[in-house]
């Protein structure tokens, strides 16, 4: 079964502080639809921005269990998010 992820990239960009940069985006289908895992890479000059971006996707029906897995405190900030589709 094929699926959509025209969706979940839309609402990204929706809810995306303009100040991070998104290095990657990867979808991985190993468990059974609906649950597909994401991982999201990026960095941000501004923690402030990351909360604001994690709040944001956690409120949104789109996604679920969505967890901050690494930062590094630099000067353009890196960090990981993982979590699910809904």
């Amino acid at each position: 079964e094929k699926i959509d992820f025209s969706q979940p990239l839309t609402e990204l960009t929706k809810i995306i502080p303009k100040s991070i940069t998104l290095t990657n985006i990867n979808f991985n289908r190993t468990e059974a639809y609906p649950n597909t895992s994401l991982s999201i890479t990026g960095q941000t000059p501004s923690n402030l921005e990351l909360s604001v971006f994690i709040k944001e996707l956690q409120k949104n029906p789109k996604f679920s269990d969505i967890t901050l897995t690494n930062i590094s405190f630099e000067n353009q900030t890196p960090f990981s998010i993982t979590g699910k589709l809904r």
